[in-house]
């Protein structure tokens, strides 16, 4: 008796779903939309992956400044089901994320709907009190332009939800007006407030709230920076001090609130449990030596945290607080700018004495990282940040920001830098990278024992980063880093040897030229490597630069950003001729005169000579000559080829070749099963499409003049679907610079013709934005609707609604006013429309 996976028991079934949508960096799951297409196998998918799936209620009127949008229709859509009860997909909801703020303010567009934020309002309360198992909120409301009714209604909703105990976000840029109250919300664990300017009213509520919130123990307040006239401590714990029992404060954290050692004192009860305190931007004139003074207090009541943060990291008790004990997990240094002269001795006791305590058990890591200590008499630094900072092995968040006089790059994010010319950060990719490279080299880790596919860019940290106060030289600690990286690459990627794939993006100019044969050779050593993809920013190889070590891939994608060096064509010919097995591959070139270009007949030269006959089945050609004679020179390695795509051929001949390509291909006996060209107007090649079936995949990406024509379109329609309509899985018409024609809504009649292609899974066609677009979605919708195999339907704007449009709209994916669920839900089945 067969056992299928609804079969298995719901506890091991939750594992698997909790498995396959992990918390990502972000705080949020990901992997949803597998969760989506699970919740429609059945009635007891939906009930298991439900309450992963909508756990987070996410409702901001974002767009409302633009006019009408799917993210505007989408809150007030889910608004008016929650409030109604036609909906009972958020009643596992325990998360919500509110702000409407932007559907009533002075720049909401006018072309927005009013009924919107009527039906808003009117809702909102019957909404908010069907969450009934909601446990946190963010909420952001503006009272300078948000009705108070919509506040007082939300807040009411909340007092009816006994489970709510976090407010991960409250903010008032406005405060509060008087009118507007927060007392019917009590028995917070958690809260985290901001606003901006002075506001009493706001400061009496957030005072009173802390006092009907007995079990408190997650504080933070973020004030505006008012010297002298800001918010103090003691407004705050006005109605705390009157409670006869004291909070059990396990984190707390001010920004912008007036606190001295004594307020801290006076309220110590509160601060018994405490494990992190944060204290930034204290307006108080001792605000110097504040969080030092309460450390050591602390010390004295043997209390011991295990997260700090300041901006005033330089101060003494502090310091000495610090190394005193060890257990540190966060430590949050993000300091003022002040004189540089005290900096160099600050960095030096942080990596010697401040770190060392805490190797073990430091999770978080934030700090600005100023000039060095002078170097040694050697030259070389004193000290090794980049090794103090490793050393702490516990670390999963690092957050490093160099100041002006230092790097000016990040050497450790091998693929995008920040530009900025004063400062730049050296995110959590910077020791992350280098420190795996290193760790894999060294073999002390087996984490990555069995990645199968590398993705790395090895240009960044040899870009020109240079440090104008030594001569123009390179940064001695950018110099260690390349080095570092350089030493260490080969056999870090030996040490993979379950790597399937490969993806390297490289560049010969700026890179090192010991590392790209130090790359190749530690990839020569995985027997198990069948994929490679090598993105070349440079045609120029140095001479040092051999491929000969690579062998037996049965897949191979090559693009190169220039014009191919004699270097590179004779790299990759014999390349092919070492990978017997070859299937797929694809090679991308820039656009050029035809005699710059690689030509088909220089790829497969070597192939050909050694006679090794290739079963290629994919070949994809974009900036390389192709002419009817390079297809005869290598057609014996054609001749298994199923998919063929042309597009950017150089050659004189480019508008005619495709369709002589696929008479060349049927007389050996091989029709092509897909096929993508950016010359559509062959009449040869729209005959063969006419006069032979069985295709499976059309793409059609009209990049020459000829192609703006109706009556091309016509034939298309008419002639060389109906032709495959028995086969055609996917359709894929237009591009983004396509002319008018192509990103119009195809005429009834050859809307008919796509619908009658029964076995079509994937759709992709552009648009032009004009007021009848909600009812151009409608039809593709429709045409989704009634295709029984459609998985997914991309509709994507084309230039001419970049010239109308504001950026977002560019991102559109579905109609304002065409609800996308009623299609989805028709004959019992679904499919993604641009992914979602």
């Amino acid at each position: 008796m067969s056992c299928g996976m609804e079969d298995l028991p719901v506890e091991l079934l939750s594992k698997i779903v909790t498995f396959v949508t992990p918390i990502g960096v972000s705080g949020r799951r990901e992997g949803k939309a597998d969760l989506c297409n699970l919740r429609l196998v059945s009635s007891h998918f939906n009930d298991l992956v439900s309450p992963v799936l909508f756990n987070r209620l996410t409702l901001r009127f974002n767009d409302a400044t633009w006019g009408p949008s799917p993210d505007c229709t989408r809150c007030q859509d889910i608004i008016v089901a929650l409030a109604t009860g036609t909906s009972h997909a958020f009643e596992h909801t325990k998360i919500l994320d509110f702000s409407a703020s932007p559907l009533f303010s002075d720049s909401c567009s006018k072309d927005l709907d009013s009924g919107i934020a009527e039906s808003v309002v009117e809702s909102i309360y019957a909404a908010i009190s069907s969450l009934q198992k909601l446990q946190s909120i963010s909420w952001l409301f503006d009272c300078g332009s948000e009705p108070e009714r919509l506040a007082n209604d939300f807040i009411r909703a909340l007092s009816t939800i006994s489970s709510l105990h976090t407010a991960e976000r409250l903010v008032f840029p406005e405060g509060l007006k008087p009118s507007i109250s927060l007392k019917p919300i009590s028995n917070l664990t958690s809260l985290r407030v901001s606003w901006n300017g002075r506001t009493d009213h706001l400061i009496n509520e957030i005072s009173s709230l802390l006092g009907r919130c007995p079990e408190l123990d997650d504080l933070r307040v973020d004030a505006p920076y008012l010297f002298g006239d800001g918010t103090v401590v003691s407004e705050l714990f006005n109605d705390i001090d009157q409670l006869d029992s004291a909070l059990p404060l396990r984190r707390f954290e001010l920004n912008g609130v007036g606190l001295t050692s004594d307020d801290f004192m006076k309220r110590l009860r509160h601060f018994r449990k405490i494990d992190f305190i944060g204290v930034s931007r204290n307006p108080t004139p001792l605000a110097d030596s504040v969080l030092g003074e309460i450390c050591s207090f602390l010390k004295g009541q043997d209390i011991f945290l295990k997260g700090v943060s300041t901006d005033l990291p330089e101060d003494p008790l502090l310091l000495d607080y610090i190394t005193s004990y060890s257990g540190l997990r966060e430590l949050l240094f993000d300091p003022r700018p002040q004189s540089p002269d005290c900096h160099p001795e600050l960095m030096r006791r942080f990596y010697t004495e401040v770190l060392s305590p805490h190797h073990r058990t430091l999770e978080h890591l934030k700090f600005t990282c100023w000039p060095l200590p002078a170097p040694n008499q050697d030259g070389e630094p004193s000290l090794d940040p980049l090794a103090e900072v490793s050393k702490c092995r516990s670390l999963q968040v690092l957050d490093v920001r160099y100041s002006g006089d230092g790097l000016r790059k990040d050497p450790g994010n091998f693929g995008e830098w920040d530009p900025a010319p004063d400062s730049s950060k050296l995110g959590p990719d910077c020791l992350r990278c280098i420190e795996r490279v290193v760790a894999m080299a060294a073999g002390t880790t087996r984490v990555f024992r069995n990645t199968k596919e590398l993705r790395l860019s090895t240009y960044g940290p040899f870009s020109s980063v240079r440090d104008e106060s030594q001569d123009n030289r390179v940064h001695p600690e950018v110099g260690q880093s390349r080095q570092l990286f350089v030493d260490s690459i080969c056999n870090a990627i030996s040490s993979l040897q379950m790597l399937r794939a490969f993806r390297w993006v490289h560049d010969p100019i700026c890179e090192d030229p010991q590392l790209a044969p130090e790359v190749i050779r530690g990839l020569s050593t995985i027997a198990t490597l069948q994929k490679l993809e090598l993105s070349l920013l440079s045609g120029k190889l140095a001479s040092t630069f051999s491929l000969r070590p690579i062998s037996n891939l049965t897949v191979l994608h090559i693009e190169y950003a220039d014009m191919a060096s004699p270097t590179f064509i004779s790299e990759m010919g014999p390349l092919l001729a070492r990978c017997p097995f070859l299937a797929t591959a694809s090679f991308q070139g820039p656009l050029t005169f035809e005699a710059d270009s690689v030509s088909l007949r220089d790829i497969f030269t070597e192939a050909n000579r050694l006679k090794v006959v290739l079963p290629l089945k994919s070949l994809e050609l974009r900036g390389v000559v192709v002419t009817a004679d390079d297809v005869h020179a290598v057609l014996q390695q054609l001749r298994e080829i199923e998919f063929l795509g042309i597009s950017r051929n150089p050659s004189s001949h480019a508008t005619t070749v495709f369709g002589e390509i696929c008479g060349i291909l049927k007389q050996q006996g091989t029709l092509l099963k897909s096929i993508s060209t950016d010359v559509v107007h062959d009449d040869a090649l729209l005959d063969f499409l006419t006069l032979n079936s069985g295709l499976q995949e059309l793409i059609l990406r009209p990049e020459h003049s000829l192609d703006n024509s109706s009556e091309l379109l016509k034939r298309i329609y008419t002639n060389v679907l109906p032709s495959q309509r028995e086969t055609l899985r996917v359709l894929k018409l237009g591009l983004y610079t396509a002319p008018k024609v192509w990103v119009a809504l195809p005429k009834a009649e050859w809307r008919d013709e796509i619908i009658r292609c029964r076995k079509l899974r994937w759709i992709q066609s552009h648009f032009e934005y004009t007021e009848q677009l909600a009812a151009t979605f409608a039809e593709w919708l429709e045409i989704g609707s009634r295709l029984p195999e459609l998985e997914h339907l991309q509709l994507f704007p084309s230039i001419h609604s970049a010239r109308t449009w504001p950026p977002w709209k560019m991102r559109m994916l579905a109609s304002t006013s065409t609800p996308i669920s009623q299609f989805r839900e028709k004959n019992g089945r679904s499919f993604l429309v641009n992914g979602a």
